[in-house]
């Protein structure tokens, strides 16, 4: 059996309009059967037609062509970005720069994508008229940003300047754990970040040894 759907209503037929049923075709002849009443020449429940009227009150399904929903895209998490931005700062350390120079290679980089972000959000209606450091600061508006690349701009600044504040608790608090390199305290910060229920700054009672 093949199945279709009733597209106009069948006046004094038990037949939904909008409903799907199953039909069978033998010898040039169309019947369609109304669930439960298999049967053939029932009034008002199957209805034995030939392909015009068929054609009239039904749709093969077969013949429909069906689109797959399009996914709608949201643009990047900011997981994903502060990933990118640790991985490249990780490089960085392992490349054997310490902090200093690791410092100023992420305040170049706000510098720049700073600039990107601003023309960005001239190209957009709700944002051309607000103050970059306003929307960069009011992280609770960034859900409702639309576009994709300032809404990557927005994660990979924040999270740059996060990461500048790091250091900068780390410079301050070298002498502290000289015996650790710079990755090492990096990784102590990144593991201070997983294992806390929030994405708290840095405590100095977390690294008190």
């Amino acid at each position: 059996m093949m199945v279709c759907r009733c597209i106009k209503v069948i006046e004094n037929s038990k037949f939904i309009l909008g409903n799907y049923y199953t039909y069978e075709f033998y010898n040039e002849t169309y019947c369609v059967i109304k669930p439960g009443k298999p049967e053939y020449k029932i009034p008002n429940y199957n209805q034995v037609m030939n392909e015009k009227g068929f054609n009239e009150y039904f749709v093969d399904m077969s013949k429909v062509k069906t689109e797959k929903p399009k996914v709608e895209t949201k643009g990047p998490s900011k997981l994903s970005v502060t990933s990118i931005v640790d991985r490249s700062l990780t490089d960085l350390l392992k490349q054997g720069l310490g902090f200093l120079e690791t410092k100023e290679n992420l305040r170049l980089r706000t510098v720049k994508l700073r600039t990107s972000l601003e023309r960005d959000m001239k190209t957009c209606e709700l944002l051309k008229n607000i103050d970059p450091d306003v929307l960069l600061y009011t992280p609770d508006y960034w859900t409702k940003v639309e576009s994709s690349r300032v809404k990557y701009h927005l994660y990979y600044i924040s999270h740059c300047l996060k990461r500048i504040e790091d250091i900068n608790w780390c410079l301050t608090h070298r002498l502290k754990f000289y015996e650790y390199s710079s990755l090492q305290l990096f990784n102590l910060i990144k593991l201070k970040e997983k294992l806390s229920l929030e994405n708290a700054e840095p405590v100095e009672e977390f690294y008190t040894i």
